[in-house]
């Protein structure tokens, strides 16, 4: 995904989303500053709160699209 976020910073993204097909072990929270907490969700059944782009991201993905723009 190609972002450019200019309500925030004016900065330039390119993004990187990949389909995990096997997972060990729990997700961990990196950055607690930022989030609250880790979870899964299903794709049908994701939190109101999600962040825009993930979830055009994810829309992305379920339409089969390899690239997107996102502002």
């Amino acid at each position: 995904m190609h972002r450019h976020e200019k309500k925030i910073d004016n900065f330039e993204y390119i993004d990187f989303f990949f389909k995990v097909e096997y997972w060990e072990g729990e997700p961990k929270n990196n950055e607690p500053d930022k989030a609250d907490h880790i979870k899964w969700f299903d794709l049908n059944s994701l939190p109101t709160n999600i962040i825009p782009h993930i979830k055009a991201s994810i829309m992305c993905y379920k339409n089969k699209l390899i690239f997107s723009e996102f502002s």
